[in-house]
């Protein structure tokens, strides 16, 4: 008995001593050269592209190295490397080869680099290897068939006429990988860049004894923005239930942390739960420098915390994220803005969200809840919020909403493409905001309750508001085309006290240049009165509104006075009337106006006390035009009252070089008195012609000679006209 195991042992050396043998001299009658040759020109024929390798070594017993691979770009740009890799390192399982299935324990690439391009006209770089490979794997769909995902997780590629029925690959390893896309199929370039990839996992075979580390970390840059990624994560399988569960250790991305679990059953089900975490203050360091700079006074104090619950099964994604915070804060150049925001917004399967947030904005309580509906669809999305506070911030409020949302951002440029001009297409879900607050200030303007419908849908933009201000009330209506880039506003004033909201709409007015004045800067501190004004304003551009709007409107002005205006000043040097340097007080200023390409057209300037002009002692009527940037021209007719009217009759025939004024007056005993100024507001010129006194002196004169007959007619016309001219 003893023999015959003796025998039996020797036996299986001898055997096992020959195999050896047989797979050592592999290399002597298969060489690595030639091995190198066929795999070159199998790579080649395949992809239809240059391909090279520098080297090739192999072990029977260990497996296969290639140093240097590289395959080129297509024929039009062959200097430049598509694909390459300093070191691609295969081991297998030998016994496993004997009984013809390729198990790759480890596929390792060492320094890999692909370039991926999206031409402007949507092919990729890769698009002719694809349509040679079709070209020479004409069953290529009838061998995808044939492929399998094992137990293990890892793919098995069935080849019923080779001697290697299945290939397996349980175990990745890639170190320092650098991956490129740029898509030139846009106006704009968009680039992604993964550098220094690292991953690795461990032989899948061990799984099902132990749980098998996966490590990745990388660095993606997105045009300016740089993110890096660490990710720690284990598996544990068990082959007979079809299960496997990942614990993710640890995922970083960006600045935002993230842990959690995944289960997946029957080797297709899914289901899991992250949890992840991050402050503002630590997303902000991933800010290129400058936007960085420009948010240097800005101080955020807040975590955010995020929890989605995932599951897919038979081929169903459901879902529902949760994200919420707790007492944050903001800011700004040290001055708290934002005090105890909190609250959370809730997203599910149908992507329907509901939120609940609440802070004290500037000091003042401030409550928004949300309600949205598909809100992942551009079209057919909608989101209603509800907005209340007793005092309201409106400008450091409309801070923190996207700025895609809000005012001139939402104008999209137009561009030049093929020699056509295009709007570009805003799409987004339909959006409802209701507003109500005690009060409201924006700057420097402050406004009582406030109430505010705005609506946002397919790129339209619908204003309704309601604004008690200025001892008044102010009704706004605007209507805008953001794709069509047209708006439309009606405005209607009542018994606003003008003075104050005039100074506050300079404070608040934004200027390229600080030093540059407009014509609202003349009119600070110079008009008063109870203010009711009916407009309408439209323009069918973004670009430099004040110069592309058109609108008209009238005003009534109300109870107020004109306080020492420069014109009044000049008429007062001029005449000798000190009373028109100083306050012209009105009980009635009324005008009809209207505006086009930078131009206000004043139509019908009426000023004057008494409702027909009857109780003051000045009227003024005028009419003419003024420019956004200060021209203008207005012809003025001012008439004295008889009251005041002797008192300067002298001072006007001087200044006029009449030697009688007494003939000048009206059929109502008023003193006229026409002027025209032209230039700028800060370079004025008068012209001092006098048409309506000129008709005045003939008609009187008229008058007077039928008065006194035909003879004092011919005799004496003639002398009266040079006692009165002086000529």
């Amino acid at each position: 008995m003893k023999k015959i195991i003796k025998f039996v042992v020797i036996f299986i050396v001898v055997i096992i001593i020959l195999i050896t043998a047989v797979l050592a001299s592999v290399p002597l009658w298969l060489p690595a050269e030639k091995i190198k040759n066929m795999l070159v020109e199998e790579i080649t024929r395949i992809t239809g592209r240059e391909a090279s390798i520098e080297k090739l070594q192999y072990n029977i017993f260990k497996g296969i190295e290639l140093t240097n691979f590289v395959l080129k770009e297509s024929k039009k740009n062959e200097k430049s490397d598509f694909v390459k890799d300093n070191e691609i390192i295969i081991q297998y399982n030998l016994l496993a080869i004997i009984s013809g299935n390729l198990i790759i324990s480890k596929f390792e690439l060492n320094s890999p680099y692909v370039k991926i391009i999206k031409e402007k006209n949507g092919a990729f770089n890769f698009s002719d290897i694809m349509e040679n490979m079709q070209k020479k794997n004409p069953n290529k769909v009838a061998e995808k068939k044939a492929n399998v995902v094992n137990q293990e997780g890892s793919v098995e590629i069935k080849k019923n006429k080779s001697f290697i029925k299945n290939i397996k690959v349980t175990g990745v390893v890639v170190k320092n990988g650098n991956f490129i896309y740029e898509d030139y199929s846009k106006p704009t370039k968009m680039s992604v860049k993964i550098q220094d990839f690292d991953f690795s996992v461990d032989d899948a075979v061990w799984s099902v004894v132990k749980p098998i580390d996966m490590k990745l970390s990388c660095n993606i840059l997105y045009n300016e923005y740089k993110i890096p990624i660490i990710a720690k994560a284990s598996v544990k399988t068990d082959l007979g239930k079809k299960e496997a569960d990942i614990s993710l250790k640890s995922v970083l991305i960006g600045k935002i942390n993230s842990s959690g679990t995944i289960h997946i059953s029957n080797f297709s089900n899914i289901k899991g739960k992250i949890d992840s975490n991050a402050t503002v203050a630590q997303m902000l360091e991933l800010l290129p420098p400058e936007t960085a700079k420009k948010m240097q006074d800005i101080n955020t104090v807040m975590t955010i915390n995020n929890t989605a619950n995932f599951s897919f099964i038979a081929n169903k994604l459901a879902f529902d994220n949760i994200t919420s915070c707790e007492k944050g804060s903001v800011l700004y150049k040290d001055k708290k803005v934002v005090e105890n925001f909190g609250g959370s917004l809730k997203v599910d399967t149908d992507y329907n969200m509901t939120g609940d947030i609440s802070m004290l904005l500037t000091g003042n309580e401030v409550k928004m809840k949300i309600k949205g509906t598909r809100i992942n669809q551009m079209t057919g999305g909608k989101i209603t919020m509800n907005l209340t506070s007793p005092k309201l911030a409106l400008e450091y409020m409309l801070a923190m909403f996207p700025k895609k949302l809000t005012g001139t951002a939402l104008a999209k440029q137009s561009k030049l493409q093929e020699g056509k001009t295009e709007n570009k297409q805003i799409t987004a879900p339909d959006m409802y905001i209701n507003m109500e607050a005690g009060s409201v200030y924006y700057k420097e303007m402050t406004f009582g309750k406030t109430t505010a419908n705005i609506r946002f849908i397919k790129g339209k933009f619908d204003l309704e508001a309601l604004m008690n201000a200025y001892e008044g009330n102010i009704k706004l209506n605007v209507k805008a085309d953001l794709n069509k880039q047209s708006y439309n506003v009606d405005t209607n004033v009542n018994n606003v006290k003008i003075q104050k909201f005039i100074n506050d709409s300079i404070a608040v007015m934004p200027r390229k240049a600080t030093d540059k004045t407009n014509l609202l800067d003349g009119l600070k501190n110079k008009v008063f009165g109870n203010l009711n004004m009916t407009s309408n304003f439209n323009g069918a551009t973004f670009k430099n509104i004040p110069q592309t709007i058109n609108g008209k409107g009238n005003i009534k002005l109300t109870d107020g006075k004109l306080s020492s205006l420069e014109i009044g000043k000049d008429l007062a040097d001029k005449l000798g009337a000190d009373f028109l340097g100083k306050d012209i007080p009105f009980q009635y200023l009324l005008s009809d106006f209207d505006m086009a390409k930078g131009k206000i057209n004043v139509r019908r300037l009426q000023i004057y006390n008494g409702v027909k002009a009857n109780e003051g002692d000045m009227r003024i009527n005028a009419a003419g035009w003024a420019t956004m940037d200060m021209a203008l021209y207005f012809k003025v007719n001012m008439d004295f009252s008889p009251k005041i009217s002797k008192d300067i009759e002298n001072q006007v025939a001087r200044s006029l070089s009449i030697k009688d004024a007494s003939f000048a007056y009206n059929k109502d005993g008023w003193l006229p008195f026409d002027f025209i100024v032209a230039g700028t507001l800060t370079d004025k010129n008068y012209d001092y012609n006098q048409p309506r006194m000129i008709e005045n002196i003939k008609r009187n004169i008229g008058k007077k000679v039928e008065t006194e007959g035909k003879k004092y007619l011919e005799d004496k016309a003639k002398n009266l006209m040079k006692n009165i001219f002086g000529k």
